[in-house]
């Protein structure tokens, strides 16, 4: 399993509504097996897969497929120590992540 942050901007902010980015980004990620979506900034989103080592080209080439025109965007791998736990500090806001996980029930 492997988790990934995804911090991205939008390129032309008069295409698109304000959220209306994040939605359609969810929307992908979660219809290629993504799972414990996290938004713990206005523009980061924190996503798992179930494969059983990283796939960043996968994801990658997802968001270039879908969104090449649209994001600037900045994709990595969140590491692990060696007790295989995820090397990640969320200090976002909690408001905005709690909006963020009402939005996915919403997409479900």
């Amino acid at each position: 399993m492997a988790k990934y942050c995804l911090t991205y901007d939008v390129q032309d902010s008069d295409k698109w509504e304000p959220n209306e980015i994040k939605i359609s980004l969810s929307e992908i990620l979660l219809k290629n097996n993504a799972f414990s979506l996290e938004s713990p900034t206005a523009s980061t989103i924190l996503f798992e897969d179930g494969r059983g080592k990283s796939n960043i080209t996968f994801w990658n080439n997802l968001i270039i497929k879908y969104f090449k025109e649209d994001i600037f965007y900045y994709l990595c791998v969140v590491g692990k120590n060696t007790n295989s736990e995820y090397l990640d500090r969320n200090e976002g806001d909690a408001d905005l992540d709690t909006n963020y996980q009402d939005l996915l029930e919403e997409l479900e």
